[in-house]
């Protein structure tokens, strides 16, 4: 099973469409959760008729005028809402023979309303004691000052981190391990480009014993700013890339500062996060040809 999760700050347009479309049919994707889509309620339904036939559609307009969160399933699972606000939906998924529980999460760029969050969640845990919980989407705060491109290394805790950082602890939940970048959100700027993790897969003690070979990848940006994400099931079924890995050896090759500045030199396009990505993925067949 694949779960697949994205911030696509806004889902009118069909460039945007046609990208989630691609992703969704290369990985498979059973279960499609969809952040800030920007969609009145009128149009929903024509999307995802015209996009995904077959599929249910499950959103917050009750709370929210522009469909902030959006959950569409299909295949063997069923997905049976809980509880919704204006930052999240809770539900519980099932296909008959394993159970969890699923939030989606986008919370609210205001301190103030992200606490109200923050307490609906740890009200939530009482109901999921006893079944494995994953909570995935835009938590829009950091949770350590290192998770900002602009860290030096300084600067200490902030009180909204505090506020997430108790708030994960209540719930005993974690950071589910993943491949990718660790900065997930780019504010697109070429001057005073700016990163930071934002999104993230969390999980309980529960998820980690049920579901030991669950893999978490971060994928690069896209048509977004920020960085989707896919959690899978079985990873022997359906496997993600092997992740890169750099040989302290290569340093030392002669040729090495050579391959480095000719690959990173070459132009690319997109913004600064979107470039970063392209100049790390080109870099890797260069650098493998040193053995």
């Amino acid at each position: 099973m694949t779960l697949f999760t994205w911030n696509v700050r806004g889902f009118n347009d069909p460039l945007k469409r046609k990208s989630v479309l691609k992703v969704v049919n290369s990985y498979k994707v059973d279960i499609l959760c969809l952040l800030e889509t920007r969609v009145k309620e009128g149009n929903a339904v024509d999307i995802v008729n015209s996009h995904f036939q077959g599929w249910e559609l499950f959103n917050n307009y009750e709370h929210a005028v522009n469909g902030r969160v959006w959950i569409l399933s299909r295949g063997c699972w069923s997905v049976r809402m809980v509880s919704s606000s204006a930052q999240f939906i809770m539900c519980l998924v099932s296909n008959g023979v394993v159970e969890f529980y699923l939030s989606v999460i986008y919370a609210s760029n205001s301190r103030e309303e992200r606490r109200k969050l923050w307490r609906d969640l740890v009200c939530f845990k009482g109901c999921v004691d006893g079944l494995p919980w994953v909570l995935v989407g835009d938590f829009n705060v950091t949770l350590y000052p290192k998770e900002s491109s602009y860290f030096s290394g300084s600067q200490g805790i902030s009180g909204a981190m505090k506020d997430f950082s108790d708030c994960l602890e209540d719930l005993d939940v974690l950071d589910h391990p993943f491949q990718g970048p660790m900065f997930t959100w780019c504010n697109m700027r070429e001057e005073q480009p700016l990163a930071r993790k934002l999104d993230r897969i969390l999980v309980n003690q529960l998820w980690i014993s049920k579901f030991g070979d669950s893999g978490v990848e971060f994928l690069p940006p896209g048509c977004s700013d920020h960085c989707p994400s896919f959690l899978v099931f079985n990873v022997g079924m359906v496997s993600p890339p092997k992740p890169f890995k750099f040989f302290n050896f290569w340093i030392g090759h002669p040729e090495f500062h050579y391959v480095i500045e000719s690959s990173w030199n070459q132009t690319v396009s997109g913004n600064p996060l979107q470039a970063l990505f392209a100049k790390l993925k080109r870099l890797k067949e260069p650098l493998r040809m040193l053995n």
